[in-house]
């Protein structure tokens, strides 16, 4: 067909809304133009054409019904020379009445079709344009950029009084942390996943010859020549966690149970790592009779005064009665205050079973390690109860771990000269739910303490410090 009867045919096509009909969707993308989950994720390797399928559907949608939709994305300038591009070149058109009639991309709020219905764009670093006013459905690219809280604010906005079912939220993104919380989302059910592939994208694979198209051997040959972390998310698309993570063995299918699978505990212990800038942990430890440890409560909070920590201390002691709570060494003034006795208007209640933790980092996080890696039953020695985290601190600085369950990934080796993980020191950052992880096995274990008194043979820890903790034991009739 000659070039110009062939511009003339997709102009014509752009203006009857049918530009992005010479699409050929399949696999994921084929699958999520017919899905009717209130909210739905493809996620997959680069390239495999996740955003034009849920741009697609938006389209569709808005040309053949009347809606309000919504296209956003963490920041608007990322929206802008990313998701905006997209939509107006290869979805709408650039000759589509839309995209016409309006200011530039740049200086775009919105576009207008002519059955009534309009598509909005927004950066959710400005979030009040959205917060007041509501849509029917709902596309956000790049969905891990966002935390958990932005994510449920924007699905308070679908439009109320009309068929639920009508009402859509569309995401995508590339695959993060295995722990991401948008991925335990989708593994909780409340969000549907829909796993995209580089086969899903005509333009790389020819499905007729089953063989890749010349400009897919050229991108596949880019993604293969990526390494660590970034390969295993760009090229094969596997929620997977950083790279040099200090527990590696470490797996949320294996290692996070729900609370209902909690066994019968033989004694609980308590650790504390101290903060106030950067987070405080308080956690709970279950041991059940094979020695297994099962975190079942944790505190991470910012902002908190040693008043706040000790009563919060003593309402975990009321409910768990731990036998011992093992405390970052730091601030010994904050474990005098925890061993002395009384509260504000309950003075006559006793001090905390508070001592110093064994503050070696390598030999704790070998005693780590050690109980994540399966026994030989299969099963690990060490377990986080799904719902362990008490509630979140509103204070925290968006896109920084909640709690210990998502310091994990991000806690990583420090890197050597070479640029490779030395796995000798860890970074110190991302680290204080991790900590307190540490001080509970090591005590458990009795990391540090000399052979003589029942631990490991390793450089000992001062002799009132296992003493206490000995006569604490006796105290709850521990062994």
């Amino acid at each position: 067909m000659p070039a110009t009867a062939r511009s003339r045919l997709l102009r014509e096509a752009e203006r009857r809304g049918l530009y992005a009909e010479r699409y050929e969707l399949r696999g994921a993308a084929l699958a999520l133009q017919s899905n009717t989950s209130p909210e739905i994720l493809i996620a997959g390797p680069a390239g495999t054409g996740k955003s034009i399928a849920s741009l697609v559907k938006l389209h569709r949608r808005a040309s053949h019904e009347r809606i309000r939709g919504l296209i956003a994305r963490k920041t608007r300038v990322s929206l802008t020379e990313s998701g905006l591009v997209t939509w107006e070149e290869k979805v709408v058109g650039p000759h589509h009445p839309v995209v016409v009639n309006g200011p530039r991309r740049r200086f775009r709020e919105a576009y207008q079709y002519a059955n009534g219905s309009e598509i909005v764009v927004a950066g959710l670093d400005n979030p009040t344009r959205i917060m007041s006013t509501e849509f029917d459905v709902i596309y956000i690219q790049e969905a891990t950029e966002l935390g958990p809280e932005e994510w449920e604010s924007v699905t308070t906005r679908f439009r109320g009084g009309v068929d639920a079912s009508t009402t859509q939220l569309l995401a995508d993104c590339n695959p993060d942390s295995d722990t991401h919380w948008l991925y335990q989302r989708c593994l909780s059910g409340a969000t549907t996943l829909l796993q995209s592939v580089h086969e899903d994208n005509p333009y790389l694979y020819d499905a007729a010859r089953r063989e890749w198209t010349p400009a897919g051997v050229a991108y596949m040959d880019r993604l293969d020549k990526l390494t660590g972390v970034r390969k295993e998310r760009l090229r094969y698309g596997r929620w997977v966690g950083a790279e040099g993570m200090v527990y590696d063995d470490w797996s949320p299918r294996l290692h996070v149970i729900p609370r209902a699978d909690l066994p019968t505990m033989r004694y609980y212990v308590a650790s504390q790592d101290w903060g106030y800038t950067n987070p405080g942990v308080l956690q709970v430890w279950g041991v059940d009779g094979d020695g297994r440890m099962y975190l079942v409560k944790e505190h991470y909070r910012t902002q908190k005064s040693i008043e706040w920590w000790k009563t919060t201390a003593y309402r975990a002691w009321e409910t768990y009665r731990f036998v011992v709570i093992t405390c970052d060494p730091a601030e010994p003034g904050f474990i005098a205050e925890y061993r002395a006795s009384g509260l504000p208007g309950r003075p006559a209640l006793p001090g905390l079973p508070a001592l110093p933790a064994f503050n070696g980092i390598a030999l704790g996080v070998q005693a780590v390690q050690a109980r994540l890696t399966p026994a030989d039953d299969g099963r690990p020695r060490l377990f986080v109860c799904a719902d362990a985290l008490d509630s979140v601190d509103s204070l925290l600085r968006p896109g920084t771990p909640r709690w210990s369950l998502e310091e994990r990934p991000r806690y990583v080796w420090a890197l050597g000269a070479n640029g490779k993980a030395t796995k000798e020191e860890p970074v110190d950052a991302n680290n204080h739910g991790m900590d307190a992880e540490r001080y509970a096995v090591a005590h458990v274990d009795h990391v540090g303490v000399p052979a003589s008194h029942g631990g490991r043979p390793v450089a000992a820890a001062p002799r009132p410090i296992v003493d206490a903790a000995r006569d604490q034991y006796r105290r709850f009739g521990v062994r």
